[in-house]
């Protein structure tokens, strides 16, 4: 039988929810750009050094593995206090059991115009991690990194969409897919 999944949000604003369905709360940012750098790497593992380099390249040596420290800390407790065991930490890496975890930006890099939901449509308040900005120039790098990635998915979707409308003749899809595209990239040429 499978174990229940735990839900990670990254489009739109993040939010982690228990297999209950209920939110768990993660209050610093570091910790949840790191549970996010996790979600999203295709084996969840990273080592301590590269999560150093992504979030804290800025400070010293020493600085830097203090507050990675703290910030698998404060995950740890986070997860730990909702009853999720997802977290894997040794001397040298951090990792992460994506076999219990559904994370939704990880179904959309999966989807195509065909397979995506009929109801999909990406607003921009679905903009990957809306809530997060960071200092720290190779995190906030990333995170922009992973913004453009998935709404040049998401435009993909709707161009897909669009004109596999216009093959079927479907003039009211035509019309709605044309308005979703417009309203995620004013300047695409094929919905005007």
């Amino acid at each position: 039988m499978a174990q229940p999944k735990f839900r990670l949000s990254l489009l739109g604003k993040f939010v982690l929810r228990d297999t209950q369905g209920r939110e768990v709360r993660i209050p610093l940012l570091r910790a949840k750009v790191l549970l996010a750098y996790l979600a999203l790497s295709p084996s969840g593992s990273e080592s301590r050094q590269r999560l150093i380099g992504l979030l804290w390249s800025e400070r010293g040596e020493a600085q830097a593995r203090q507050s990675l420290r703290q910030a698998l800390k404060e995950l740890r407790n986070a997860l730990n206090q909702a009853g999720i065991d997802l977290l894997h930490i040794d001397a040298d890496t951090v990792a992460l059991d994506l076999a219990r975890l559904d994370v939704d930006a990880i179904a959309l890099r999966g989807m195509d115009a065909e397979s995506a939901p009929a109801q999909f449509c990406f607003q921009p308040c679905n903009e990957f991690f809306v809530d997060a900005a960071m200092r720290d120039p190779v995190g906030d790098a990333w995170i922009r990194d992973r913004r453009d990635e998935f709404r040049q998915k998401e435009l993909a979707i709707h161009r897909g969409r669009l004109d596999g409308a216009l093959r079927r003749e479907a003039f009211d899809e035509v019309e709605r897919s044309a308005q979703t595209l417009l309203l995620l990239d004013p300047a695409a040429e094929e919905a005007h």
